[in-house]
């Protein structure tokens, strides 16, 4: 498992997007990718660690079925 200390924290990185999204919501502008970053996001923060925003990278690895932090030697 990779080590991904808190730099930004995800629950910090969620704050940032309800507000993101409140706002757009507010404007009526659309924001998909920012929709789906804020669910990846979310996601990966229901495992209940502290740890950074990078962590997502760990989500989308699981979703490509590859590890890209640790590529298989050549």
């Amino acid at each position: 498992m990779e080590n991904y200390t808190a730099q930004f924290p995800l629950r910090l990185m969620r704050k940032d997007f309800e507000l993101i999204l409140s706002k757009a919501v507010e404007l009526d502008v659309p924001m998909p990718a920012t929709q789906a970053a804020s669910e990846m996001t979310a996601a990966e923060a229901y495992r209940g660690d502290e740890e950074d925003s990078s962590a997502v990278i760990r989500l989308m690895e699981q979703f490509a079925g590859e590890n890209l932090s640790h590529p298989p030697a050549a």
